[in-house]
């Protein structure tokens, strides 16, 4: 405190005239005013007694009154923001603050407040600005930082900074140093202030404005893609890269990176900045948007055909192309290619990328044929001279005889046997063997199905809610159980329910004959073996549905009804409604009678009355 001493106030009394040694001192005795005396003194614009002021009590009488006359009480301090030189001068305090105070009314203010309440006031919001050269210690600009942090909640959000920017500082009357000092950018106060630590894990370009000339550095590029590979999990996980899209980058402030670098194409950033050997283990297409005007170079689709023979083995295998489904051209993301580019024909894509390995290839032996490919009679005596070397029957024209359905299936005709013939390999031999090679063979020793088990086939595999697992006419061992090897004639998933069921076509002798107990002991045993055993072709069976002979008549319209019947009955056991009294409400066939008649043999219904167990 740098007041007067008593000689020197009362030297400055004398009169002026006389000699400095000569004056008279003034006699002067000092007293603490109270506050209302003092107070009444200002307010009636009164001189104040000599030496008050050189009483440091009086000092503090003065900063109540101040405190009073601006409310800037403890609940407002902010009020303190507005005293001023004139505020002083209001009040008669002028000489107060001059002569003791430098006329700094920051100054007089900070000597009497009390310490904390002075460290919630920033000196610089004042209306007079903050004391001169106040700017040029460092603590006062890290005490700006903490305010700005505590300003817009950065001290517990990081990202908040990022809401920053000059207008910020104008509210909390910064921008004084932010131009003189900081050229006028929030980034470069941020980055000057901050701790190193806390300023890295900022992304400059997520400001409301990137410093100039920031991005013309490839530095920044790099570090662009390293907070884009975190972000998107690419670094343990490459595929993620596919989830990179434009809104994403823009969500993580790098619009302006890629509208003026690389086209507002993510890819370009990626392979621009990405090692060679990361990006080339990428496939484009794979990304969410593909570039315009990708697929119409042909060499994208040579480099996916690259692709899909990798991914099925074809490379080092060619019968691995029969196994190509459009699944795998939506696992690869080619779906949308192949609808376009080969109007979704596998046999297309291969035969138009790979022509030298499709030329060895059979179109039959993939999951579908090429559309109307049966049609042409040429290609079903082209069929015939593959089985042929299959069966080896150029060499022994015995091997006919292993032409079973099982053996089509395996070797890709099923759906010409079905389409075509009716399931009937004799008649495919027949129709497209030579004559003088088919009269060499005895039709005898054909295995043969029985057309109710090829009906039901036949409409199974025709409907899509349902799913063929396998059948006793197609591959035994599919559908065969138990130790005793009980098979049925058909497993069958239907889709929309998701259940599995077993269908059976029951003939004769589950109903009729001498032998009808053994036939029936055999029935029970499969039926309690089901609820402990399945066939290779399922984990589960759901329900039980079976038709009987009586319903051959009616050709496929009986399998086709009892179908329907699963698809809205979730029963246990289904059967047609005319066969209820054919079997228990178990699924188990009844015993009807010593035989059936003649005209029912021949699939004629009966109307006699069955004797029941």
């Amino acid at each position: 405190m740098n007041l007067k001493s008593e000689a020197d106030v009362a030297l400055s009394l004398a009169p002026a005239d006389e000699p400095s040694g000569k004056r008279k001192k003034a006699r002067i005795v000092l007293r603490t005013l109270k506050f209302e005396e003092l107070q009444d003194i200002l307010l009636k614009k009164e001189r104040v007694p000599i030496g008050t002021w050189m009483e440091i009590q009086n000092h503090r009488v003065a900063f109540e009154i101040l405190r009073s006359y601006m409310g800037a009480y403890p609940h407002n301090l902010k009020a303190w923001y507005n005293i001023s030189s004139e505020t002083f001068r209001d009040l008669h305090l002028t000489g107060l603050l001059d002569s003791h105070y430098k006329s700094s009314p920051q100054r007089f203010i900070e000597t009497f407040m009390p310490c904390d309440e002075w460290a919630q006031l920033c000196p610089w919001m004042f209306v007079n600005g903050c004391p001169k050269n106040y700017w040029n210690d460092r603590a006062n600009l890290q005490r700006a930082l903490d305010t700005l942090r505590k300003h817009v909640g950065a001290d517990y959000d990081n990202t908040r900074w990022y809401t920053v920017t000059i207008q910020t500082f104008e509210e909390l009357k910064l921008n004084g140093v932010l131009v003189g000092r900081f050229g006028g950018s929030p980034q470069l106060f941020l980055q000057t202030l901050m701790p190193t630590d806390e300023w890295d894990k900022l992304l400059p370009w997520m400001f409301s404005t990137v410093p100039s000339c920031y991005w013309r550095e490839e530095k920044h590029h790099r570090k662009a893609l390293d907070i884009v590979r975190k972000h998107v999990g690419a670094e343990s996980d490459s595929k993620q890269w596919y989830r990179v899209t434009k809104n994403m980058l823009d969500s993580l402030g790098l619009c302006g990176l890629l509208n003026l670098h690389y086209d507002s194409s993510p890819q370009k950033f990626l392979a621009a900045l990405m090692p060679k050997e990361e990006w080339d283990e990428l496939w484009p297409w794979m990304f969410i948007m593909v570039p315009n005007g990708f697929w119409q170079d042909t060499a994208n689709h040579l480099r996916a055909v690259e692709v899909v023979r990798r991914h099925i083995g074809a490379d080092s295998d060619l019968e691995a192309w029969y196994k190509l489904t459009l699944h795998d051209f939506k696992t690869l993301g080619l779906k949308t290619m192949l609808i376009n580019y080969y109007s979704a024909s596998i046999h297309s894509f291969i035969e138009s990328m790979a022509p030298t390995e499709y030329e060895r290839l059979l179109p039959w032996k993939f999951y579908a044929c090429p559309r109307g490919f049966w049609e042409n009679n040429s290609n079903h005596h082209w069929a015939l001279n593959e089985l042929r070397k299959y069966l080896k029957a150029d060499i022994d024209i015995r091997n006919w005889y292993g032409a079973t359905t099982d053996a089509l299936r395996s070797f890709g005709l099923a759906g010409m046997l079905s389409l075509k013939y009716n399931f009937s390999v004799k008649t495919f031999l027949e129709c497209n063997m030579p004559s003088e090679e088919w009269t060499q063979l005895d039709i005898t020793k054909f295995n043969t199905t029985s057309a109710q088990e090829l009906w039901a086939i036949s409409e199974v595999t025709n409907r899509q809610d349902f799913l063929l697992l396998g059948a006793d006419a197609l591959n035994r061992r599919q559908v065969s159980f138990g130790q005793s090897h009980y098979r049925w004639d058909l497993v069958i998933y239907h889709v929309p329910s998701e259940r599995v069921g077993v269908l059976e076509l029951d003939g004769e002798q589950h109903f009729h004959y001498d032998d009808w107990a053994v036939v029936h002991v055999r029935d029970a045993a499969k039926l309690d073996c089901m609820t402990r055993h399945t066939p290779p072709c399922c984990s589960n069976v759901d329900f039980i549905a079976r038709v009987s002979y009586r319903q051959r008549y009616r050709g496929r319209s009986a399998i086709e009804d009892l179908l329907d019947m699963i698809a809205h009955d979730k029963s246990h056991f289904l059967c047609l409604p005319e066969d209820m009294d054919m079997y228990t409400k178990d699924g188990l066939p009844r015993y009807i009678g010593i035989g059936p008649s003649s005209s029912t043999r021949c699939g004629a219904p009966t109307n006699a009355t069955p004797h029941l167990l």
